[in-house]
């Protein structure tokens, strides 16, 4: 066993004689009560994740060093951390509340999904990850259609809660990929106003109509019971849907979004409640 008598004295040297008594001294080593809290040789995060002696008695937390050297000499400290460890929770208190802040500003209050910056960074990022590795993908630009009637004629509370409703619904008809790496779950956030861009992973042509066609049919054939205060209101509202889909993970995002967004003016000028489908260069049409 290492001899941990000069570290030990070290201890002692660095705490010094300010607030160091002696508990017991005998043959067996010596044990002492350090009341001014970890010295800065101890003081991190590590130590603090050590086991804690909580008092009831008198409402104090101590750590407790225990150390033996060769001749089996048993040296123990005693260190009453109560304000090092009630510090040390408020700051872990205080970051965390910190992280959900800044996890919150990534959602948007309305839709309940990740706001436009944050959800071009996600996919921006797979998208970078496809074209690396020749994977396709396709983007869908959905937007409802005539939502400025709900505005118009029940006012913005309703509106807000339409899109609230309509966007649990898109989410709930994305592909399900439960215990996989998130690399592989499909990203969905609102685009603006009206509008939602979702990124399909790792997606064939063939596999696109079924994919989001069953989107559009689950909002279409959905009606929305909205409560504001005591009345409730039916509502029914389709969407529109433009794709662009790269089959081997070559196009530019940019290209992509520019190629969708186009895909779904054609879908609006076509009727409304359709999609529109683009791969790469070539065009297809999906209708009602």
């Amino acid at each position: 066993m290492e001899n941990v008598t000069p570290f030990f004295n070290k201890l002692l040297k660095d705490l010094g004689r300010r607030g160091v008594y002696i508990i017991s001294k005998n043959g067996l080593g010596q044990e002492l009560y350090v009341s001014s809290g970890l010295p800065e040789s101890l003081r991190n995060e590590d130590a603090l994740q050590m086991p804690i002696i909580y008092d009831e008695k008198s409402g104090r937390y101590f750590y407790r060093i225990t150390m033996k050297s060769d001749d089996d000499l048993s040296n123990t400290i005693v260190f009453d951390v109560t304000r090092d460890f009630l510090d040390y929770i408020s700051l872990k208190e205080k970051v965390h509340d910190l992280e959900k802040t800044i996890e919150d500003l990534k959602i948007d209050s309305t839709t309940g999904l990740m706001i436009r910056s944050h959800t071009l960074k996600e996919i921006g990022d797979y998208v970078k990850y496809a074209n690396l590795n020749n994977e396709p993908y396709a983007i869908v630009i959905a937007d409802l259609d005539y939502f400025k009637r709900i505005n118009d004629s029940y006012g913005h509370v309703i509106g807000d809660k339409t899109l609230r409703m309509v966007a649990d619904t898109l989410k709930k008809s994305m592909r399900q990929t439960p215990g996989e790496a998130t690399r592989k779950k499909d990203i969905i956030g609102r685009y603006g106003g009206e509008e939602f861009i979702i990124l399909l992973k790792n997606i064939k042509e063939e596999d696109i109509f079924n994919v989001v066609d069953r989107m559009r049919k689950n909002i279409a054939e959905k009606r929305f019971s909205i409560k504001n205060k005591d009345e409730y209101y039916d509502i029914s509202i389709t969407i529109s849907c433009g794709v662009c889909h790269s089959h081997n993970g070559q196009l530019l995002l940019d290209d992509a979004i520019l190629q969708a967004d186009s895909a779904l003016y054609e879908s609006k000028e076509n009727g409304r409640n359709c999609t529109t489908v683009r791969s790469d260069c070539h065009q297809k049409k999906i209708k009602k």
